[in-house]
């Protein structure tokens, strides 16, 4: 079979859709990454031992914050396999 047979049934509008679906929600959750992340990443820096603005109350409360937010893809991931593992076992 050749390649071209293989693409023969493919709606190149639909993937065309698709494509910028997905460029759209991945630049959306760069944006509200960066506007989140950056200035709380800096602010935990600063506010970190032996740094400018050592304020050990908000340092640990921005590393709480920060550490919870870093493990929820994996909390999300964790979820969808379970679901995936559940509709395969009868």
């Amino acid at each position: 079979m050749d390649a071209l047979n293989f693409f023969a049934n493919v709606d190149w509008a639909e993937i065309w859709l698709a494509t910028v679906d997905t460029m759209i929600m991945l630049f959306g959750s760069l944006f509200f990454t960066v506007l989140l992340g950056l200035p709380l990443g800096v602010l935990l820096f600063l506010c970190g031992p032996k740094q400018m603005f050592e304020q050990k109350g908000v340092y640990a409360l921005l590393s709480l914050v920060v550490n919870i937010l870093r493990s929820l893809p994996f909390i999300i991931l964790l979820i969808a396999f379970g679901a995936i593992i559940a509709s395969l076992v009868p």
